[in-house]
């Protein structure tokens, strides 16, 4: 029968770099290739072939429907200030709330969840990650060849488009901005970061990240 594979993300979590990192693993993968894309674009082929999915919202209907779901998240603040960046959205309160609920959905039915942080360290340690969560045998798996295709996709990030982004690998321009941990200090306005380490004070130790 037909595989669904999701991967979703907590927005400017890496979660297109998994996106890309499952696609090509799981190109020579038993269940034969995958199509491949973002929902709107290969949704309706879901069921009729085997899909990996990209989507960002939590969807209850894909995550029961699911094979496999690879998700990725990163500190909160982090992910606000640079979808300010990438994007001019002014941080809230409410994107947080909103965030946060997406990722326990997420986390309670991923087969692997990506933690940025950890992904920013060492993107060949993550992709063994994601190798074993596929189930492919991690000595007949290339993974410095797919770390290569990945380190050129990132470089490379949406410079062919000029619509919006690559329906391949998803990537728009301007796609990788200041990826360091605790690029939200002197971002954030310090009210809004108040506000976040009270509400989510559980949510930043359960995940080791420091309020402050």
């Amino acid at each position: 029968s037909a595989m669904l594979i999701v991967a979703a993300g907590m927005p400017r979590s890496g979660s297109t770099w998994l996106y890309n990192a499952v696609r090509l693993m799981s190109a020579g993968s038993p269940g034969g290739p995958l199509v491949c894309g973002w929902v709107d674009d290969i949704g309706h082929r879901i069921g009729e072939e085997s899909c990996l999915v990209k989507v960002d919202s939590y969807d209850a209907a894909m995550a029961d429907r699911a094979d496999l779901i690879f998700y990725s998240y990163r500190d909160v603040r982090d992910s606000l200030a640079s979808q300010e960046r990438s994007f001019g959205r002014p941080p809230t309160i409410e994107d947080a709330r909103y965030f946060i609920e997406n990722d326990a959905n997420w986390r309670a039915c991923a087969t692997h969840a990506m933690r940025y942080e950890s992904f920013i360290e060492d993107q060949s340690a993550e992709l063994a990650r994601i190798a074993a969560a596929l189930g492919l045998d991690a000595g007949a798996t290339d993974l410095a060849e797919v770390k290569r295709e990945l380190d050129a996709l990132s470089r490379g990030s949406g410079e062919s488009q000029e619509d919006g982004y690559d329906k391949t690998n998803l990537f728009h321009k301007g796609h990788v901005t200041d990826g360091r941990h605790g690029s939200w200090r002197g971002a954030l306005p310090e009210e809004l970061v108040g506000e976040l380490e009270r509400e989510f004070a559980g949510w930043f130790r359960a995940n080791g990240y420091d309020l402050g």
